[in-house]
């Protein structure tokens, strides 16, 4: 037991010692309490909290150690001071007063805020007002007590960046990220989504994972949704994914076992590889259309690639050949062998381009042509460790090649020996840009004189290259080909005629050059004006000649006729006019030909028309006879009009004599009717017809020549009855 004693002295009123006065008390409990109360503020006063007792007036009535070291101030210091005056009116105002009067009202305050600290700086505290009581449970102040939480909220925003960056990361990543959890998905990134043809990660979410797969990818898809079952995580891999309109994509895809929302699940990473894909066809079909491959030698294991067009080019199966450079090297040709071997190790050494067309031995046994352009590959330390290249078989183009040079060497031969002015032109000015011996030879310049000159030197004026270039290319346009008649002036002045055809190089693109032959017809033209002359004046003595016969048949006419007026006999007469009408249908015929430009051959129509007037007006006025034709229309030769105007006149004339006999009227047909290159020729009447024996055999003069005219034509006569008339039918072949 602890006590407490204290000793009083009393004195008398001399003030002599009367006696002591001894007090004992039992502090045991106080001292105890003392020791809890001092070990509570060693507690406090070590805490990294700062504490403080307020009263309810705001004013700081105890703080411990810590609350010091927030504040930079001693306790003695704080203790009175008003919460306004140590962080200020602001702060008070803004964050301290509404919670304080919450705690007075009996609650526990609770909040984290940014303080800036005199001696610790920005720091970021957790306080919590406690309501204080006293001995008669009445509130009498607030403890409040501060934390630092600023190593903690640094951590905190560290984290909440690092989240959305990964969010960020996450959602514009340019790759699909997906999560699947009992076989549906659970996640996915934007890309993701709108890979598989969803407009949002929340429209996907949910969907069946084996609904976004082929039907072929489906056994390697369960195939490995089983290893990440079984905690195991899947290598890249090339699939066929659906889209959600029912399209196809190519995708590689590789997946890990992860845990997500405290379950396990697979974490999926694709990539979109269809146009990967197309791109790859299109280098596989570039590359077979070209008959061109690619390659990828190792040097330092000697291993290759070999594109699918490269195996092609070579014959080979890629599954049975391994492209080694040991193997390789079988392939080329024994002759090339070394060579290509050189330039290699000359590549390699100087890092320069390889660049060789050599001849390799294809598996079905045939030789080829390829040309190989390489390039080495260098690590970061520059030193060499493989060759890039690419193949192309050019056999055929080798040859075409040799057959190319083959046959530009015979048209040179040809541009240079021929007799005919050979050039070439190009661009707007029309500069020449070749020209043949031929060509200086016609112009008097030389080959030097003429190259890179405009075709104006040709010409003896402006207006006539102008001209020739209108035209020319008018031609060209519409045919192809533009051919003209020009003048050209030879370096020593003197102007020849020109015929000059022109044809581009390219149809497609005249500003690739024209190419011209020129051919010199001064000469000819000449030669024409002397037979244009010659000609003109055998037409004029011809007109004169046909005119002569044309009035000797008109004056034997007339002859004739005064000679029949003189006879007695009816038969001497009738024979004088039928020579009268032969004659006539001559002089018709001259007539004909006179007028017409071609004096040897003219229209069967209108020559048969006019006769036919003719003879008809021939006959008595008397007569009412109508006579009509109708022809088809040929172009013979004087010979054969004249036979058939004989025939016509005949068989005309002897019906106009001999139908009609006996009637006041009648009706007489020509026609002529053309079935390709045959000619029906008939002449009928409606008169009294032929006699019954009469079969056309007739011996009569008329009759006789006209069978005779008709073998002479080549053709048939024949005679029919028709009704009351009769119908006479010339054929022969008119072409």
């Amino acid at each position: 037991m602890w006590t407490d004693v204290s000793t009083i002295l009393l004195r008398d009123s001399l003030g002599e010692p009367l006696h002591f006065v001894t007090h004992v008390q039992d502090i045991t409990e106080r001292l105890r309490n003392e020791e809890y109360l001092r070990q509570f503020e060693h507690i406090v006063s070590s805490t990294r909290d700062g504490i403080g007792l307020l009263d309810r007036c705001y004013r700081y009535r105890i703080v411990n150690k810590a609350y010091e070291r927030f504040s930079g101030r001693k306790a003695k210091s704080l203790v009175g001071l008003h919460v306004r005056d140590y962080l200020g009116d602001e702060f008070f105002q803004n964050s301290v007063k509404e919670r304080f009067d919450r705690c007075l009202d009996g609650e526990t305050v609770q909040y984290r805020t940014w303080v800036e600290y005199p001696t610790l700086g920005k720091r970021f505290v957790q306080v919590t007002y406690y309501p204080y009581y006293d001995e008669e449970n009445a509130i009498e102040g607030v403890v409040a007590n501060t934390r630092d939480m600023t190593p903690e909220r640094l951590v905190e925003e560290e984290l909440e960046k690092r989240r959305k960056e990964h969010h960020q990361l996450l959602e514009s990543a340019p790759v699909s990220i997906l999560v699947v959890q009992n076989g549906s998905y659970v996640y996915a990134n934007p890309y993701g989504a709108a890979l598989l043809g969803y407009s949002s990660p929340e429209e996907l979410v949910g969907t069946p994972a084996m609904s976004t797969i082929a039907p072929e990818s489906h056994t390697a898809v369960k195939q490995r949704l089983a290893e990440i079952a079984a905690g195991r995580e899947n290598a890249p891999q090339e699939m066929v994914l659906l889209r959600k309109d029912g399209g196809t994509l190519w995708a590689e895809s590789s997946s890990i076992p992860i845990v997500y929302d405290e379950r396990p699940a697979a974490l999926i990473i694709g990539r979109d590889l269809t146009e990967k894909k197309r791109i790859a066809e299109r280098l596989r079909a570039a590359e077979s259309i070209a008959h061109m491959g690619h390659y990828d030698i190792d040097l330092q294991s000697g291993a290759a690639f070999w594109s699918e067009e490269t195996y092609r080019i070579f014959g080979l199966d890629a599954s049975r050949f391994e492209p080694t450079m040991q193997n390789y090297a079988a392939l080329i040709h024994e002759e090339d062998r070394e060579a290509v071997y050189a330039q290699v190790e000359q590549c390699i050494r100087y890092q320069s381009d390889f660049d060789m067309v050599y001849r390799i031995h294809r598996d079905d046994g045939n030789w080829r042509t390829v040309h190989s352009i390489g390039r080495v590959r260098t690590d970061t330390a520059g030193a060499v460790i493989g060759l890039l290249g690419t193949i192309q078989d050019i056999t055929e183009r080798t040859v075409a090649d040799a057959e190319l040079t083959e046959s530009r060497n015979r048209l040179l031969s040809v541009f240079r020996a021929t007799p005919t002015g050979i050039g070439l032109v190009q661009g707007p000015e029309r500069r020449i840009l070749e020209a043949n011996e031929k060509l200086c030879a016609m112009t008097g310049y030389t080959r030097a004189e003429l190259i890179g000159h405009s075709a104006l030197v040709l010409y003896p004026s402006r207006d006539d290259y102008e001209s020739v270039g209108t035209e020319k290319y008018r031609r060209i346009a519409e045919s192809g080909t533009g051919t003209v008649e020009t003048r050209w002036k030879r370096k020593d002045g003197t102007v020849i005629d020109i015929l000059l055809a022109s044809t581009p190089l390219d149809p497609a693109d005249i500003s690739q050059g024209v190419t011209f032959t020129a051919m010199d017809i001064t000469e000819q033209k000449r030669a024409d004006a002397r037979i244009r002359e010659l000609v003109r004046e055998k037409e004029t003595l011809l007109k004169e000649v046909q005119h002569r016969v044309k009035n000797s048949m008109n004056t034997m006419v007339s002859l004739l006729s005064l000679q029949a007026d003189t006879l007695q006999s009816a038969e001497a007469v009738a024979a004088l006019r039928d020579a009268q009408s032969r004659f006539r249908s001559m002089g018709t015929l001259y007539d004909h030909l006179y007028r017409n430009e071609a004096h040897d051959a003219g229209s069967m129509r209108e020559y048969l028309a006019d006769l036919v007037r003719i003879l008809a007006g021939a006959f008595p006025p008397g007569m009412n006879v109508r006579v009509s034709t109708d022809l088809e229309d040929r172009v013979l030769d004087g010979k054969r009009l004249s036979t058939l105007g004989l025939i016509v006149n005949e068989l005309v004339t002897n019906a106009m004599k001999h139908a009609f006999t006996g009637r006041g009227d009648g009706h007489l047909h020509v026609r002529s009717i053309a079935d390709g290159g045959d000619m029906t020729i008939v002449v009928e009447d409606n008169g009294k017809g032929l006699p019954e024996t009469t079969t056309g055999e007739s011996s009569t003069f008329g009759m006789s020549m006209v069978r005779a005219l008709a073998e002479q034509l080549g053709g048939t006569i024949s005679f029919e009855r028709d009704g009351g008339g009769a119908r006479a039918v010339l054929r022969f072949v008119a072409e």
